[in-house]
């Protein structure tokens, strides 16, 4: 019983599907395009949709997000945008990655242990209860 049923499904299933026409007229072949999933890459092969930057000091593709975070001191509005920093292997320079700023900054160190600045121009990036940035004296970043 069971054979029967489940044969008279199985042609029911065939003769009720729609038979598949040859494909005529077709003389050009569909170009394939290789595209990246997430979007184009930079110069340096990062892919910014995944949150990837270029690093100097690293040299290598990172996500700035998940480096040292500075918050800014002063809050306009409810958009709150963070800086972010890392070091070198053996701390004589700093890469900042501000925010609106599509490459990084790399500062280098001056002073003595335990009261180093990391400078470049007029921005300075020092340790004081955490780490704080400076520009042209006014401090616009601070971290923990």
């Amino acid at each position: 019983m069971k054979r029967i049923l489940f044969s008279v499904l199985a042609v029911t299933l065939f003769a009720c599907s729609p038979t598949p026409k040859p494909l005529t007229g077709i003389t050009e072949k569909a170009e394939v395009t290789n595209l990246s999933a997430g979007g184009d890459k930079d110069e340096h092969g990062c892919l910014a949709a995944a949150g990837y930057t270029w690093s100097v000091l690293k040299n290598d593709c990172i996500r700035a997000f998940e480096q040292h975070k500075l918050m800014p001191t002063e809050q306009e509005g409810i958009s709150v945008l963070a800086a972010f920093f890392l070091f070198n292997a053996d701390e004589t320079k700093a890469e900042l990655f501000l925010p609106n700023e599509k490459k990084g900054t790399v500062l280098q160190r001056s002073g003595t242990e335990g009261n180093y600045v990391w400078k470049k121009d007029d921005l300075e990036l020092f340790s004081r209860k955490g780490y704080v940035l400076k520009k042209s004296g006014k401090t616009i970043f601070h971290g923990q």
